[in-house]
């Protein structure tokens, strides 16, 4: 009996394991423009089976692709957790990914949308009501918009607010925007409140929507909640969890405004985060929790002071300081962020004994935490702080280098006094096989034994947070020689409002091996807002090298401005997943990171727009074998930042630069009457006053329409400068099909 009842029990497993093979698909595949057949759930449309467990992978065979799966019919026992017969829908490649939905019920036809690689879709019934399953098909598409994601919002208690993309202006089609909100610990409530909402209007949501989950991957459960329309939602308080997890999506059709919404994570006790002042507010004095008196073990306050301005500066005052000292602040410590919370650049952490000192930060938010561990005990601190409008123009250069090459970074006015209150940012990031070295030619700042003054900050890291190993350096010695192996090296120059002298002038290089021909690498391109120019790919419009590796990179002076790249033609060796050749796209300076889609074959990629960055970059990348004629790509800088001084170079500079080159620099400096151009390196070919083949002219206002101011070329031996009584110039570099020579590299500013 024990026999037979046993070998009943295996045949029961083994046939389960049968029929969940028998109907499952785990090779259903396809690439971009990829639409399906119809796939049917076992019996469908008669009654499907009890007790089944069917499973479908789908691979969209690129990461930056979007998978859609359309229910055509849908008849599944109803329950409302989905708890009996249910399909389930993972974004990802099985069971452990993220739960879009679990769906179940009577549905008339629907669909869900995911990106990425793979989707994985279980479906299952239990032992009871018999329904007749369902029917889908699926599609494939590239990404056709820029990412949006913000997935380190928060980190500790604060304020902040997520708008969907453009607004309060239509929100881009085919948005899918995610964020997540760390409340640092779920002894923290997130509160969710919606001051603005605005989205297509349909019963279920299934058109646009804003969905709103918990935990930190966003799995589905039934307390998720789905907005669309016009009502706003109500305040949602989420208590008991780490996590907020905000789904923007967008489908094909029709557009609105979108949404704005406030976020915000309780305090602790001992937390301050209402603290503001506009320009000119002093700010009385504030102590850390029992100061002067020793302070408590295991104590985590937090602060948020609002500026109320992006172009404000903050001042925090430390009239006493007193923590347990430790090398690395490991132990008890103030650690200052310039932003509105824990993710922002670290300016610094503080421990031990100091006397009075100050810590300033730029933009509208100055976070701050102190933390206590359960050893030493001390006094803690008190401070207060300040705001003032920012009184020098931006002096900040954060895309320089990209590959290998050298060039000079001096302060402001250098060989003159630098201004007072000066606070320029410098970022040179290199290839990850690249090594980046900085060597100081001149160095004169005022001196103090903390640097608490004027002072030279070098860090590495493409972000400037504090590290221990950071530089800090001032006075009159020479620093020594610095080599990098990091991808960035992150540079801050500040002065304060007394004492100033010559500042500094630094060579940096990197090192490595320089890739492609001539025009390969272009990462000098972009400017002000109405810069522009084109890309081509080597040789083009004849066929491409073999064994390319081309970077391409376009700054746009602010973070604010906007980057847009539209190809006007494509011819690409073909490959499902553009293993072989192909053009893949970056937010930011980095070709390693923020991919936004590769791209191979003839279909001309659609236009791609950067929204609020100071850089884009691309990589041209080919194989050993087929080539086709290659692309032609136009760049644009949109916006209304203008820094006031910085840096223009020839597109490959130091680099030789390349062939047909049309590109266009557009130069405003804020309140500027006249334009001071200093040319450090000018090698080009031709001869003035001519300029037949290679040229730079400088043109008012507009490079196709303006007058012309001047006009370049040929070899300068020395440094020149040229001033121009004009508020905004376009500089147009333009190059024939022969010779080419080293380029060009100027410092420009407004003349005071």
């Amino acid at each position: 009996m024990k026999k037979s009842l046993f070998s009943a029990l295996i045949f029961l497993v083994l046939a389960a394991v049968k029929d969940a093979g028998a109907c499952s698909m785990l090779s259903l595949t396809g690439g971009p423009g990829y639409s399906s057949p119809s796939y049917s759930s076992p019996g469908h449309p008669n009654n499907n089976p009890h007790n089944l467990d069917c499973y479908y992978r789908i691979n969209a065979q690129s990461s930056s692709n979007v998978i859609q799966v359309t229910f055509s019919q849908f008849n599944l026992e109803k329950h409302s957790r989905c708890n009996f017969d249910y399909v389930a829908v993972y974004e990802g490649s099985s069971t452990s990914s993220r739960l879009i939905g679990k769906y179940c019920g009577t549905n008339s036809s629907f669909s869900v949308t995911g990106r990425g690689r793979d989707m994985y879709l279980h479906y299952h019934t239990d032992s009871s009501v018999s329904s007749s399953g369902f029917r889908f098909r699926f599609n494939i598409r590239a990404s056709r918009t820029p990412s949006c994601d913000q997935l380190s919002i928060g980190g500790g208690p604060g304020t902040g607010s997520i708008t969907s993309p453009n607004y309060p202006r239509n929100y881009p089609d085919n948005a899918d925007c995610r964020y997540r909100i760390n409340a640092g610990s779920a002894t923290r409530n997130i509160t969710l409140t919606f001051t603005a909402f605005n989205l297509e209007a349909n019963s279920d949501c299934r058109f646009d929507f804003v969905e709103v989950r918990t935990e930190m991957n966003a799995h589905c459960a039934p307390n998720v909640r789905k907005y669309c329309g016009s009502t706003v939602p109500t305040t949602q308080v989420i208590t008991g969890q780490q996590y907020a997890y905000i789904q923007f999506f967008s489908d094909s059709s029709v557009t609105r405004p979108g949404f704005r919404m406030e976020w915000t994570v309780s305090a602790d006790p001992c937390s301050m985060l209402g603290l503001a002042g506009s320009v000119g507010h002093v700010s009385p004095y504030y102590s850390a929790s029992t100061h002067p008196a020793n302070n408590p073990h295991n104590t985590d306050c937090y602060y948020q002071i609002n500026g109320e301005s992006t172009f404000n500066v903050i001042k925090v005052d430390f009239t006493s300081f007193s923590l347990e000292a430790n090398a690395n602040c490991a132990y008890d410590y103030v650690a200052v962020y310039e932003g509105p919370s824990v993710t922002s650049r670290l300016i610094a952490k503080y421990c031990g004994t100091k006397n009075s000192f100050s810590v300033s930060g730029r933009g509208q938010y100055m976070y701050m935490h102190y933390h206590t561990d359960n050893s030493v005990h001390s006094t803690g601190f008190q401070f207060r702080f300040s705001v003032s409008a920012s009184a020098t123009p931006s002096c900040d250069q954060l895309s320089i280098g990209g590959a290998p090459g050298s060039g000079v970074i001096t302060s402001p006015n250098y060989p003159l006094n630098y201004p007072h209150h000066s606070d320029c940012r410098y970022r040179i990031c290199s290839d990850s096989n690249s090594t980046i070295t900085l060597d100081f030619a001149a160095f004169n700042l005022e001196s103090h034994n903390d640097c608490n003054y004027d002072f030279v900050d070098v860090r590495s890291g493409s972000d400037g947070d504090w590290t221990p190993n950071a530089l800090k350096v001032c006075g009159t010695a020479l620093p020594a020689t610095l080599t990098f192996n990091q991808q960035c090296v992150y540079i801050q120059f500040f002065s304060d409002s007394s004492a100033s002298r010559t500042g500094f002038s630094l060579r940096w290089t990197i090192a490595g091996v320089v890739p492609g021909p001539p025009g390969c690498t272009q990462l000098n391109l972009g400017g002000a807002p109405g810069s522009d120019g084109l890309i081509k790919s080597p040789n083009y419009p004849s066929n491409y090298p073999i064994n390319l590796d081309c970077r391409y990179q376009v700054y746009s002076d602010c973070s604010s401005n906007n980057i847009a790249f539209v190809f006007l033609a494509f011819d690409v060796e073909s490959h499902t997943q553009c293993k072989y050749d192909y053009v893949e796209l970056f937010r930011g300076c980095s070709t390693t990171s923020g991919s936004q889609g590769k791209f191979c074959g003839t279909t001309v990629p659609g236009p791609s727009t950067s929204y609020r960055t100071s850089c884009k970059s691309m990589r041209f990348k080919t194989d050993g074998s087929v080539a086709r004629s290659g692309f032609n790509m136009r760049y644009t800088v949109t916006g209304t930042c203008c820094p006031s001084s910085g840096v223009i170079s020839s597109p490959s500079y130091p680099l030789n630069y390349h062939n047909n080159a049309d590109n266009c620099y557009v130069i405003c400096p804020p309140g500027a009457r006249r334009i001071r151009l200093r040319f450090n390196m000018f090698i080009m070919e031709g001869s003035e006053p001519s300029c037949r083949y290679d040229s730079l002219t400088i043109k008012r206002t507009y490079c196709t329409s303006g007058s012309q101011l001047d006009k370049f070329c040929g070899t300068k031996t020395t440094p020149f400068t040229r001033t121009y009584t004009a508020s905004k110039l376009a500089l147009k570099f333009k190059t024939d099909g022969s010779v080419v020579k080293k380029g060009f590299s100027l410092y420009f500013s407004k003349v005071l």
